[in-house]
């Protein structure tokens, strides 16, 4: 029943003449626009100065001084929350390495017999 619900639409989008058949030849020129008969009417020029509706120089200064203080302080927020919730513990340097010759021996000694249970355990080739 679908099968053929969906057919039956699909033929009848098909059977429907698209909009683009109305015109001759779509390779051909634009047709010209009929000319403006509008009269034009000319406005009395003044002398008196206007306000374009733009700041002054103090006012653009203050208002990027607003903007880059928005944005000092909304970083200085979102760092101050990180440094809050994810804090850094700070340690106390350690030298590399053992600080007394018999810890030294004894970590070559660990270190040898690892190594030599290593090898006893390897897999049989």
């Amino acid at each position: 029943m679908a099968a053929r619900l969906s057919v039956l639409l699909a033929l009848l989008t098909l059977a429907v003449p698209p909009a683009a058949l109305a015109q001759s030849n779509p390779f051909a020129p634009i047709p010209q626009a009929p000319p403006d008969t509008t009269p034009t009417v000319q406005q009395p020029t003044s002398n008196t100065t206007s306000d374009n509706g733009s700041l002054s120089t103090v006012g653009e200064i203050a208002l990027y001084g607003a903007g880059a203080l928005l944005l000092f302080g909304m970083g200085w927020l979102i760092v101050r929350d990180a440094r809050r919730r994810a804090p850094i513990e700070e340690r106390v340097s350690q030298p590399t390495g053992t600080h007394s010759p018999r810890r030294h021996a004894r970590a070559r000694q660990k270190a040898k017999a690892a190594r030599a249970q290593r090898k006893r355990n390897r897999a049989k080739r």
